[in-house]
C-alpha cells in the first residue's frame, strides 16, 4: 500500500499538499518576448551588380562563355560561346585549334565565325607590324598556316561580305608582312571584296592604312588595274594639291616668280598637314604610297604632285630608306622635279640624318612620343607624336588590342625592305638614297656624300659590297672627285674579302674609279681580285651549256677598262705622264679578261651557227648572250689592255672576235657544200 493509505488507517494526519506556484512576474520593456520558433528561411535575394559591371555586361553579353543564361534572360547557345572564344583568342594557334574542332560540325559553324577569325588575326597583328614589330619564323608559319586553313571557307560569299573593309585591308597587310607564303586565293577574294559596290569598303579615310595597303599589294605582286585606280582615287582626295606644274617642271609659271610659287606650295602643304593624322598624308605614308605606285607603273601626276608636297613639307621626319623609296619612285616614273623643292628637301634631310643633326633627332624623337613636337614643331611633328601614341592606329580604326604587347618604334617601311635598324642598315639605306637621288637628277648638294664618307671612315659598320659599288657609281654620276672622300671610299672597298664580291659589283666599282680618274692601287687590286674570283665562280656554276666558259667576260672587260681609265688619270691624261705600276692582281685580271673574251667569242659563234655545222637552227635564242660580251665591251677591253701595256692580249682578243665573225660568215657556204670534212666523226664541242 501507499504511504497515504497507511497514514489514514493509523489516523495520522495527511501530508501537507504542495504550495501553489507563484504567479509569473509581469514582463518589462527591457526583456522582449522570445521569438517564435524560426521557420525555414528562403535564400536571400541576389545583390544587384555594380554599375560598371552592368555596363560591361551590356557591351559584351558573351563575357562568360559558360553561362547558361546571359544578362537580360537571353539563353546562351554554342554559337555564342564560339563567338566569345574567337573574340578572346590570343594567337593563331588557338584559332586554328578551334577551327579544326568546330568546322566539322555543320550545326555549329556559321560564316560569321570564319569572318571573325580573319578579323581577329588582323586585329592581333596589324598594329604590332606597323609599329616596328617583326614576327619570328614560328609566328610567321602559324599565321600562314591559319590563313591557308581558312582560305577554302572563303569560297562562301557570305563569309567574305561579313568582313569589315578596314579589317580586310589590315589582313592584306598582315599577309604581306608575315614573311611566309600566303595562298593567293585569299588576297584575290579580299581584293574583290574591297572593290565591291564601287569600292565602298576601301579605307578612304585613313591615309596610313591606304599607304600600307598599297605597299602590301605591290609587295604581293598584285597588278589588277581596277583596284589600283580605286586606291589612287581615294589617295588623291587625301593628298594636298599644290600649284600645277611644280613636280613635272613643264613651264616657267604664269605671272608668278619662283619665290611666290614656293611659298604657295609650302602654304598648301602646311594647310593639308594641319588637318591632323586622319586628314592628310604624312611624309612617310606619302613615301610608301609613291614607291608602291612606281612598283606597279601607275603614273598619276596629280596624285604624285600632292605626295611630293607632303614629302617636301615633312622630309626631316624620313629615315634613309624612306628617302630612297621616295626618290626612287619619282625617278622610275620619269618625274624629275627640277623646280620643285622635293630634291632639295630630300637631299637636306639625308644630310641631316647622316650628320646626326636636328633633323635626325626630331625624326628619332617621333618614335618615343611627344618629343618630336618639341624638336621640330608644326603640324607634322604633332601628327608624328599622335601616331607614336596610338601605335599606328588612326581615326575610324579600332583601338589597339590591349593583349598585343607591341613595342613602340618607327613606323614600317616597304615590305621586303624592312630592317629593325642599326648602323649597318642605316648605312645601306643611305647608299640606296644617294643612288636614288642621283637617278632623280643632279645632286643639289654634296653634303650627303661627304657625310656618308665620313661615317664609313670612322670604322663603323660598313655597307655590303653591292652598296659600295652603288655609292661609287653615285659619286661618279655626281662628279665628286674630292680626294679626301675618294680616299676614304678606297679604304672602305678594301674592307670586304674578295669572295664577298660578285663579278658585276666589282666591275661596277672599278668602272666608277675609272670614270672618276682616281688611281687607288690597293682598292683597284682588291677589285681586280674580286672580279676574277667572281667570274671564275660564275664559270663553275654555269654548267656545261649556256656559255659557261665565257661567263663574266663583260664584267671583266668593265673592270679592265676601269683600271686603265684610272691609270690614265694618274698619268695626267692622254698618255702625257708616266703610267703607275700595274699591281699583280690587275695583271692577272687582264689575262683572265682576255681568256674569257676569247671563249665568249667562240661560244657566240657556235651558238649562231649551230652545234654540228649542218645548218640546223641554234640551240636556243640568245644562248650565249648571257655569258657573252658586247661590241662596246670588246672595244673597251682592247683599249684597256693596250693602255695597261698588254698589247699581246689585246691582239688575241681582236683575233678571237675576227675569227668568230669570219666563221659565222663562212657557215652558210659550208652548209651548202654538205658540211666540212670530218664533221660526221667529230663529237659536239661542249666547251
Amino acid at each position: 500500500m501507499g504511504l497515504e493509505t497507511f497514514m489514514m488507517r493509523r489516523g495520522w494526519p495527511a501530508a501537507a499538499a504542495p504550495a501553489p506556484a507563484a504567479p509569473p512576474r509581469p514582463r518589462t520593456r527591457l526583456a522582449p518576448p522570445p521569438p517564435p520558433p524560426a521557420a525555414p528561411r528562403a535564400p536571400p535575394p541576389r545583390r544587384a551588380p555594380p554599375p560598371a559591371a552592368a555596363a560591361g555586361a551590356r557591351r559584351n553579353p558573351y563575357r562568360d562563355a559558360g553561362r547558361d543564361v546571359l544578362p537580360g534572360g537571353v539563353p546562351n547557345t554554342p554559337m555564342r560561346r564560339i563567338t566569345f572564344r574567337i573574340r578572346h583568342a590570343l594567337g593563331p594557334r588557338q584559332l586554328a585549334d578551334l577551327h579544326r574542332r568546330v568546322r566539322v560540325a555543320p550545326a555549329l559553324w556559321r560564316p560569321k565565325h570564319g569572318a571573325g577569325m580573319l578579323m581577329r588575326v588582323a586585329r592581333l597583328y596589324y598594329y604590332r607590324l606597323v609599329s616596328g614589330w617583326r614576327p619570328d619564323a614560328d609566328a610567321s608559319r602559324e599565321i600562314a598556316a591559319l590563313l591557308a586553313q581558312l582560305t577554302p571557307d572563303m569560297a562562301d560569299s557570305r563569309l567574305v561580305r561579313l568582313i569589315d573593309g578596314e579589317r580586310a585591308a589590315q589582313l592584306i597587310v598582315v599577309s604581306a608582312r608575315c614573311g611566309a607564303a600566303v595562298p593567293p586565293q585569299l588576297i584575290d577574294r579580299l581584293a574583290q571584296e574591297l572593290l565591291r559596290a564601287g569600292a565602298s569598303k576601301l579605307p578612304s579615310t585613313s591615309p596610313q592604312l591606304l599607304a600600307e595597303l598599297a605597299a602590301a599589294l605591290a609587295a604581293l605582286g598584285w597588278r589588277e588595274r581596277p583596284l589600283w585606280l580605286a586606291i589612287a582615287s581615294a589617295a588623291r582626295a587625301l593628298a594636298p594639291q599644290p600649284a600645277r606644274g611644280r613636280v613635272r617642271g613643264d613651264g616657267d609659271g604664269d605671272g608668278a616668280g619662283d619665290g611666290a610659287d614656293a611659298s604657295d606650295a609650302a602654304a598648301a602643304a602646311a594647310a593639308a598637314n594641319a588637318q591632323g593624322p586622319g586628314g592628310a598624308f604624312l611624309a612617310r605614308d606619302a613615301a610608301r604610297l609613291a614607291a608602291a605606285l612606281a612598283a606597279v607603273g601607275l603614273r598619276d601626276e596629280d596624285l604624285l604632285e600632292g605626295l611630293a608636297a607632303a614629302l617636301s613639307a615633312g622630309a626631316r621626319f624620313l629615315d634613309c630608306r624612306e628617302i630612297a623609296d621616295a626618290a626612287g619612285a619619282y625617278a622610275r616614273l620619269g618625274l624629275r622635279p627640277a623646280r620643285a623643292p622635293l630634291a632639295e628637301s630630300l637631299c637636306s634631310a639625308l644630310a641631316a640624318r647622316l650628320d646626326g643633326g636636328a633633323g635626325a633627332a626630331a625624326g628619332a624623337g617621333a618614335g618615343r612620343g611627344g618629343r618630336a613636337a618639341k624638336a621640330g614643331g608644326g603640324p607634322e611633328a604633332e601628327a608624328e607624336a599622335w601616331w607614336a601614341r596610338q601605335l599606328g592606329g588612326g581615326p575610324g580604326q579600332a583601338d589597339p588590342d590591349p593583349s598585343a604587347d607591341a613595342p613602340a618604334g618607327p613606323l614600317s617601311r616597304l615590305p621586303g625592305r624592312f630592317d629593325p635598324g642599326g648602323e649597318a642598315s642605316e648605312a645601306d639605306g643611305a647608299v640606296d638614297a644617294l643612288a636614288a637621288l642621283c637617278a632623280l637628277g643632279p645632286l643639289p648638294d654634296r653634303a650627303p656624300l661627304l657625310a656618308l664618307a665620313d661615317r664609313l671612315s670612322r670604322g663603323g659598320a660598313r655597307p655590303a659590297p653591292a652598296r659600295l659599288a652603288s655609292l661609287l657609281s653615285s659619286c661618279a654620276a655626281a662628279g665628286l672627285r674630292t680626294p679626301r672622300v675618294l680616299r676614304k671610299l678606297g679604304r672602305a672597298v678594301c674592307g670586304p674579302p674578295a669572295g664577298a664580291w660578285r663579278a658585276e659589283e666589282a666591275a661596277a666599282a672599278a668602272r666608277a674609279f675609272g670614270e672618276l680618274r682616281r688611281w687607288d692601287s690597293a682598292a683597284l687590286a682588291a677589285l681586280a681580285s674580286a672580279a676574277a674570283l667572281g667570274a671564275a665562280a660564275a664559270r663553275r656554276g654555269g654548267g656545261r651549256r649556256g656559255g659557261a666558259a665565257g661567263a663574266g667576260a663583260g664584267a671583266l672587260a668593265d673592270a679592265v677598262w676601269g683600271c686603265a681609265a684610272a691609270a690614265e688619270g694618274a698619268g695626267g691624261g692622254g698618255g702625257a705622264g708616266p703610267a703607275p705600276p700595274v699591281p699583280p692582281a690587275v695583271a692577272a685580271l687582264c689575262e683572265a679578261a682576255a681568256d674569257a673574251a676569247a671563249a665568249a667569242a667562240e661560244e657566240q659563234a657556235r651558238a649562231l651557227r649551230g652545234w654540228d655545222g649542218s645548218g640546223a637552227p641554234p640551240m636556243a635564242a640568245g644562248a650565249g648572250a648571257g655569258a657573252g660580251i658586247s661590241p662596246k665591251q670588246q672595244a673597251d677591253l682592247v683599249w684597256g689592255l693596250r693602255r695597261l701595256g698588254r698589247a699581246d692580249l689585246a691582239a688575241r682578243v681582236v683575233a678571237a672576235a675576227a675569227g668568230g665573225a669570219a666563221g659565222h660568215e663562212a657557215e652558210p657556204a659550208a652548209a651548202a657544200g654538205g658540211g666540212r670534212a670530218g664533221d660526221e666523226d667529230r663529237p659536239p664541242d661542249f666547251g
